[in-house]
């Protein structure tokens, strides 16, 4: 089941790269990084991120 969750959710992000401009390529690569840190993240012992966090991400992801 795992497999299947993450081949949706990295399918998902990349469609969302492609939205904001990103190549195939390209949005390929960031969506493995990104999902690896994501995930990565997930096992820290910390707090969830922050909306302040999550708009830096999404602005350094998004090539507009």
């Amino acid at each position: 089941m795992c497999v299947r969750v993450d081949a949706d959710r990295t399918t998902y992000l990349t469609k969302l790269l492609h939205g904001v401009g990103w190549s195939d390529e390209d949005a390929l690569a960031l969506v493995e990084w990104t999902y690896g840190a994501w995930v990565g993240y997930a096992t820290l012992d910390r707090a969830a991120a922050t909306e302040k966090q999550i708009k830096l991400i999404l602005k350094l992801l998004n090539p507009a």
